[in-house]
């Protein structure tokens, strides 16, 4: 159990870094379409979490216990 809390752990802070690191390379550009740019990049930040969280779940649904490793990567790289 103490490993799996790791894990997420790490998952969780890798994600979170990623999300930081992208946003500061998109106040680093045009401060003029900050605003715009930021929009898109949540719009997709959340669109991918969405889409992999729902393509997780319909993978296991359709097949049972094999899917799982595709819905436990699909909900961690899409940051949920």
């Amino acid at each position: 159990m103490a490993g799996l809390i790791a894990g997420v752990v790490l998952l969780d802070v890798g994600v979170q870094s990623g999300h930081v690191a992208n946003q500061t390379r998109i106040y680093a550009l045009d401060a003029t379409a900050r605003s715009r740019l930021n929009t898109v990049y949540m719009f997709c930040y959340f669109s991918g979490g969405s889409l992999g969280s729902w393509l997780g779940g319909t993978l296991f649904d359709l097949t049972g216990g094999y899917g799982a490793a595709f819905s436990v990567a699909g909900r961690a790289c899409s940051g949920d």
